[in-house]
Order: C-alpha cells, then sequence, then structure tokens
C-alpha cells in the first residue's frame, strides 16, 4: 500500500492489528491498525505519531486524561476510538483530523468540546454518551455527513440551532439530559430515523414535525408531558412510540392517524380510557399500558389482529372484553394487579400464547378453556383467591413455570396432572395440607415452593426429582426428624427450612 492512501473498509479488514508500540515500531509504515485498549496506559504514547498511515486508533479503556496536540499528525485515522477514559478535555488540534469517521469519547470527563470539532467534515459517528457536557458548540452544526450523534447521560440544557444543519443525521440520542426545549426547527432533520429523547425534561416538541417522514422511532419516556403530544399524531411513518412515565390523561382519538404505529408504549402515566380508535391500529405489534387508570378495554382492541404483546397490569380493569379472542397471534398477556374476576371463554383461542399473567385478581376459578392454551410455557396467578385447577389444566404440556402462591389451594396436584415440562412451581402461601405423589412426575422441576402451608409430609418416592436444586419447606408442619429425612433424600438439593 502506497503512503497516504486511504483504505476502504474491506482493504482494512485484510490489515494486521497490532497490540503493542513496540511490536508496531518494527515497520511503522505498515502500522495502519493499533489497538492499545485495556493496557492501564495512564499518558498517550507520543510515538503513536510516528505512524503516519494509521487509520484506526483505539485507546478505549485505559487511565488516559488528556489527549496531546501531537495527534493532529494522524492525517489518515478514519477511527478514533477514545472511550472509558477519564479524559477531561480535548486538543483544539482535534480539528485537524479532516478524514476521521468515526470519534468514540463516551464514558470520560468532558465538560465541552472545542470549536475546532466543526473541522472534522467527514464525521460520520460521534459517539459522547455518559460526559459532562452542558452545551455544544455552534460549530457541530458544520458536520455535514454526519449520521449518528450520540450525546446521552451527560448535563446538556439547550441545543444551538445550528444542530438542525445536521440534516443526514439518521440517529440522535439526547436520553438523560437536562433540556426543557428542542430547536424550533428540528423539523429540517429530514433524515432523521430514531430520536431518544427520554429523561429530560421536555413538555412540548416542535411544530411541523410532519416533514420527519423518515422517522419510525421516538423515545419520549420520563418527561413532563401532561398531554399526547399532538405534534407526534402528523408524523406518518412512526413505528414506536414511547411516552413512558408521563403525565399523559388521555390517548386523542387522533391516534387513529398513526396507520404505521407498531409499538406504543404509554406505561406508569394517568390514562383512565383507551379511545376505540385505537382498533385502527392495524399494525400494532406492541401495546403496553401498565400502570395507569384504565377501567375498560373497548372491544375494537379486537381488531389488532397483529398483536403479539398486551401489558395492562396495574390498572383497574374488571373484566376482559369477549374480542380477546381476535388476537390469535398474542404471545404475552399481563393483567397483572387489576379486579378481574373471571376470563372469557374466548380466551381459549389464543393458541399462541406463550406467556399469561393474572397475578394479583380477583379470580375463584379458572375457566375450562384455558386448556386449550396449548403453547403456554408461563403462568402467574399468584395473589388470587383460586381453590382449584381445572381438569384441562393437564393440556397445558409445554408449561415451565407455574406461580400460584397466595391462593386458596387446599391440596396439589390433582390426580392425574401431568407437566412433564415444569420446571418452576411456586405454591406457596396457600392452605396445602396433602402433597400428592403426582408431583414427583414432575420430573423436570428445578424449583418448588411449598413455604407458608399446613405440610406434615411429602410423598415417598420425592427423592425421583433428580433436578430439583431448591426447595422451600418452611412455615409448614414437619417434624425436625422428617426434614432430616428429605435432605437425605435430596442430596443435590438446597432446602430451605
Amino acid at each position: 500500500m502506497q503512503s497516504g492512501k486511504l483504505l476502504t473498509q474491506f482493504e482494512l479488514s485484510k490489515q494486521n492489528e497490532y497490540r503493542s508500540i513496540e511490536e508496531a515500531l518494527k515497520n511503522p509504515k505498515k502500522v495502519y491498525i493499533l489497538n492499545l485498549s485495556e493496557q492501564q496506559i495512564k499518558v498517550y504514547p507520543t510515538d503513536i505519531n510516528k505512524f503516519i498511515n494509521l487509520q484506526l486508533l483505539d485507546l478505549s479503556s485505559n487511565i488516559l486524561t488528556e489527549i496531546p496536540s501531537g495527534i493532529k499528525n494522524l492525517h489518515n485515522l478514519q477511527g478514533l476510538n477514545l472511550k472509558n477514559n477519564s479524559i477531561k478535555k480535548l486538543p483544539d488540534e482535534i480539528g485537524n483530523l479532516i478524514n476521521l469517521q468515526y470519534l468514540f469519547l463516551d464514558n470520560n470527563e468532558l465538560e465541552y468540546l472545542p470549536n475546532e470539532i466543526g473541522n472534522l467534515k467527514s464525521l460520520e459517528g460521534l459517539y459522547i454518551t455518559n460526559n459532562k457536557l452542558s452545551e455544544l458548540p455552534k460549530e457541530i452544526g458544520s458536520l455535514k455527513k454526519l449520521q449518528k450523534l450520540f450525546l446521552d447521560m451527560n448535563h446538556i440544557t439547550f441545543f444551538p440551532d445550528e444542530i438542525v444543519n445536521l440534516t443526514n443525521l439518521v440517529q440522535l440520542n439526547l436520553k438523560n439530559n437536562h433540556l426543557k426545549i428542542l430547536p424550533r426547527d428540528l423539523n429540517k432533520l429530514i433524515n432523521l430515523e430514531s430520536l431518544f429523547l427520554a429523561y429530560n425534561q421536555l413538555y412540548k416538541l416542535p411544530d411541523n414535525l410532519q416533514t420527519l417522514t423518515k422517522l419510525k422511532t421516538c423515545w419520549l419516556c420520563y418527561n413532563k408531558f401532561v398531554n399526547f403530544p399532538d405534534e407526534l399524531l402528523n408524523i406518518p411513518n412512526l413505528q414506536v412510540i414511547n411516552l413512558f412515565g408521563n403525565q399523559i390523561k388521555y390517548l386523542p382519538k387522533e391516534i387513529s392517524k398513526l396507520k404505521n404505529l407498531q409499538n406504543l408504549n404509554l406505561d406508569c402515566n394517568q390514562i383512565s380510557n383507551i379511545p376505540s380508535e385505537i382498533g385502527t391500529l392495524t399494525n400494532l405489534t406492541t401495546l403496553s399500558l401498565s400502570n395507569n387508570k384504565i377501567t375498560q378495554i373497548p372491544e375494537e382492541t379486537g381488531n389488532l389482529t397483529k398483536l403479539q404483546i398486551i401489558i395492562l397490569s396495574g390498572n383497574k380493569l374488571s373484566e376482559i372484553p369477549k374480542s380477546i379472542g381476535n388476537l390469535t397471534g398474542l404471545k404475552i398477556l399481563n393483567f397483572k394487579m387489576n379486579y378481574i374476576s373471571q376470563l372469557p371463554v374466548e380466551i381459549e383461542e389464543l393458541k399462541n400464547l406463550s406467556e399469561l399473567d393474572l397475578s394479583s385478581n380477583k379470580l375463584t376459578e379458572l375457566t375450562s378453556n384455558i386448556g386449550n392454551l396449548i403453547n403456554l410455557q408461563k403462568l402467574y396467578l399468584d395473589y388470587n383467591q383460586i381453590l382449584y385447577l381445572p381438569k384441562t389444566f393437564n393440556n397445558l404440556k409445554k408449561l415451565n413455570y407455574l406461580s400460584l402462591s397466595h391462593n386458596l389451594l387446599s391440596s396439589f396436584p390433582d390426580k392425574n396432572l401431568i407437566l412433564h415440562e415444569l420446571k418452576v412451581l411456586t405454591i406457596a402461601n396457600n392452605k396445602i395440607k396433602i402433597i400428592n405423589k403426582e408431583i414427583c412426575s414432575f420430573n423436570k422441576i428445578n424449583i418448588l415452593w411449598l413455604n407458608n402451608n399446613q405440610i406434615s409430609s411429602l410423598p415417598d418416592n420425592i427423592s425421583d426429582l433428580k433436578n430439583l436444586t431448591n426447595l422451600d419447606i418452611r412455615n409448614n408442619l414437619f417434624s425436625e426428624k422428617y426434614i432430616s429425612k428429605i435432605i437425605t433424600f435430596l442430596p443435590d438439593c438446597s432446602v430451605i427450612h
């Protein structure tokens, strides 16, 4: 390779990677990649500047506190990784690296960027996560080729207006800062696809965001929104909206405009009503509205036939609509911590369901149709008032996790109940007096919690549970002598007593 030539990524992939200065100095003109990461380096080695053809330099995960001005001599540098150090400032001469495409500065102690950063006209990726920046120089707007800008976990309170000149920006990450307002002309970032603004102090968005036709992902969780941002309703191709942890009180009917929406997260808000128009979002695959004040699910939710995940835990629901049976693609259904007293028969249609959480509700029994959930793997039923399980429970051949703690069971399991795939069973805090011998057919079980019941003995063949590693029998009626016997029968199991 001739001196001074910039190599393509493919050509660089064919070059030798040097891991020490000493090795590299043997043939300095052939050093294109130098990796000195994780070597406890405290001072920038000045010999690096002898490698005039160097194009990738990795000094990450060392103990560097500064970078000297001599770095300006590395004219061919395309990638510079300085993350995971203790660097407090960059030299102005960083601006001389005009061929630099990627600059990694994550996890340092930078309080500001030099104005000369604006000279890095070739820069495509700038990563400054977890530093101490409170502002950015206006010159950052000169990085016209920049596609990825990560500034999360800093102390930034505002942006220079010039940032809207970064019209090739595809990803902008500003999570965990102190932003209260965004640039008015944010809509000029016409190539933006992902916008991460979580954990700030935003209460509104700029107008005219409809020009962001490529924007697919917008994270606004943990901000100060009290209303659903209307500005989002005009962004035609949004696929992911995350507004977790705000103070939003209602969903507007106009949410029906977001025809391409696939993932909607409004957990931990103050929403009491889901509009029927939610049923028009037919591309939705994930709907998460946990920890709100929702009292009813509209029947129109049954139109969302692409849904795979529904999370409505921590609300005020007393029933599940019959139209739930239309959602045959559902894999995860979570109604934990509501007031549901019975399940609709239509739940039997959810044959692709792998996880069902109905814990902390008002259930006294389960519909026999639950046995039709033939792909169910995890079932959470703790903190209800269930007296017994239906005979059809035996059809749940793939069940590997069953939680029934804090119910009203008097014995377990029922005769003929065989759950060969079960690995975790918790039936603590019931009124169980008898553990039937059928439990010994659960031959894959690893964890068995029987604590806080009224059990005085276990089946004689309990030692058949060869995979059992954790058995909790605290607060039952076992004698000390019997406990010693159990420990002897299960030598490889941790018996908590």
